[in-house]
């Protein structure tokens, strides 16, 4: 089922949304997840301007591994924790190379593995601190001490429990792939590649509504022009989400996930929906190929996520 903007209603991903990754480790995330389009807009969008594409990276993957509600078993105080098997270290590699902090002979740099685990782990503190500014992750002292736990909050920016957006009005969402995290493929994103990831996973869903086709997320097709996120024209309808990504950023995204096979395009004369040939000359038509980082991710039972010692 979908709603007036695009949005698919629980349910219509499958079985897929029942299960869980293998990350890395014993770090169990979520299969499929969402977040709320605004969320890119009003947060994402803004860090990345600054130059903070980890502290997104370490956002998105937090949502992938924090507890919903209905992961909790009735425990109000799990809802969006962290679990405690993901390290600092853990999550630093899950984002970022291992071998950034190197000694290896290729390195510039001769750390030995006590002063790489303590600058992955400011570096992830560093991440926090921004995300914590804007309300989508709290750090919570436990009783017995020890490092604080990580939990993730609203994307909305309220600071209240982690939800799953429903798609209802002011709540658009779009769907996004643990398998990203689980390839590894994340690691090597910068800025353009994130910033194409989530226009193409937004544009698959508008497309997937309007031709009331059915595609595994982040295998769809789309053909909006780069223009049309930002809709400074002003031709998208109402309540439709804008987000202002820079069109070269978009670009310099779209040709690397052409390069890398995360991405095909073809040329057509006719429109995908209609079968009718366009006015004017013809246009690009994506398909988007990141359902495909799914091979060799581990799938397991996604109530492992509470107990990841089991895996």
């Amino acid at each position: 089922m979908t709603t007036a903007d695009g949005s698919v209603v629980k349910g219509d991903q499958g079985e897929a949304e029942k299960k869980g990754l293998i990350y890395a480790g014993r770090i169990v995330g979520k299969t499929l997840y969402r977040i709320r389009e605004s969320h890119v807009r009003d947060h994402y969008v803004p860090l990345m301007k600054k130059g903070a594409v980890g502290a997104v990276k370490l956002d998105l993957l937090l949502r992938g591994i924090a507890l919903l509600p209905e992961h909790t078993g009735g425990r109000r105080e799990a809802i969006g924790r962290v679990s405690p098997y993901a390290s600092y270290e853990d999550l630093h590699d899950l984002i970022r190379s291992p071998d950034l902090y190197s000694n290896t002979p290729e390195s510039p740099y001769d750390y030995d593995d006590a002063q790489q685990r303590k600058l992955k782990r400011e570096w992830i503190r560093e991440q926090i601190e921004k995300l914590e500014e804007l309300k989508l992750v709290s750090r919570v002292v436990h009783e017995s001490g020890g490092r604080p736990r990580l939990v993730a909050r609203r994307d909305d920016g309220s600071g209240k429990d982690l939800d799953d957006p429903s798609g209802t009005a002011g709540s658009s969402y779009l769907t996004t792939l643990g398998s990203v995290f689980s390839s590894k493929a994340v690691r090597d994103w910068g800025t353009p590649e994130v910033s194409f990831y989530f226009a193409a996973m937004i544009a698959e869903r508008h497309h997937r509504f309007l031709s009331k086709q059915s595609s595994l997320p982040g295998g769809g097709e789309w053909f909006q022009a780069l223009t049309w996120f930002a809709d400074k024209e002003g031709y998208r309808g109402e309540g439709h989400v804008k987000i202002p990504f820079s069109i070269a950023t978009l670009d310099r995204g779209l040709r690397s996930f052409l390069n890398s096979g995360l991405l095909e395009k073809r040329l057509t004369r006719k429109n995908p929906l209609t079968g009718a040939n366009f006015r004017r000359g013809s246009r690009n038509v994506y398909t988007n190929k990141f359902a495909e980082l799914d091979t060799g991710s581990r799938v397991v039972e996604i109530d492992l996520m509470q107990d990841p010692g089991r895996v």
